[in-house]
């Protein structure tokens, strides 16, 4: 796992939302298409990470990561 937050993402995804136990909450919501919550999710990461784009870069990093895991 990529840090403490990563990890802890990663498994409210999995337990509360059935996701993917590899993919963080920032990653599964960035790949939801357009709608009026989403926006809301995005905005909100932004202004709790203080880094523009974040759901966007989490969503990135998880799918390099999903390619290089590919044999």
């Amino acid at each position: 796992m990529k840090n403490e937050h990563w990890q802890r993402s990663c498994e409210i995804n999995a337990r509360y939302f059935g996701g993917d136990p590899t993919q963080p909450v920032c990653a599964r919501v960035y790949a939801h298409p357009p709608a009026l919550w989403r926006l809301i999710f995005l905005g909100a990461m932004v202004l709790y990470f203080r880094e523009r784009g974040h759901c966007r870069r989490i969503w990135a990093e998880w799918v390099a990561d999903q390619q290089e895991a590919q044999p």
